[in-house]
């Protein structure tokens, strides 16, 4: 009976085929190269986004509730490095908007060339600042 072996020979004669899905080793090399590429622009993103304050818990809607009793509505909308501020009473209204820093618990305003320093309290959620000798307290919702 011939079964395609010769004696002391455990294989069959003929061409050898790996079996499997092997892939070459270039191709090893060049999904650990996307692999590290991808990581680092995920890592550069986030790096950017914190920097620009996109995931900051300062972000959102506050309200200024002091001189609601006197149909004085006041917001302040943080969004990243820049605010909008927005005010109406008695039919007229007014928006300002502009850029925020905060460093700790102080807080800078900056429009039109022109700086308001207030404070930021993590535990209330509230920027407080002072204009024109009304002091105003800005509570996050």
């Amino acid at each position: 009976m011939d079964n395609g072996m010769q004696p002391g020979n455990e294989f069959p004669q003929g061409d050898f085929q790996p079996q499997g899905d092997q892939a070459p080793q270039g191709g090893k090399k060049t999904g650990l190269i996307i692999g590290i590429a991808a990581a680092a622009v995920v890592v550069i993103a986030l790096i950017v986004c914190f920097a620009l304050g996109l995931f900051s818990s300062k972000n959102g809607k506050y309200v200024c509730e002091d001189y609601a009793s006197f149909g004085v509505e006041m917001t302040l909308e943080v969004k990243g490095s820049k605010f909008t501020m927005s005010m109406s009473a008695f039919g007229e209204s007014d928006v300002t908007e502009g850029t925020i820093k905060f460093k700790g618990n102080k807080v800078e305003l900056t429009s039109d060339g022109s700086t308001i320093e207030g404070t930021y309290s993590k535990k209330d959620k509230t920027i407080s600042i002072e204009e024109d000798g009304m002091a105003l307290v800005f509570k996050k919702k």
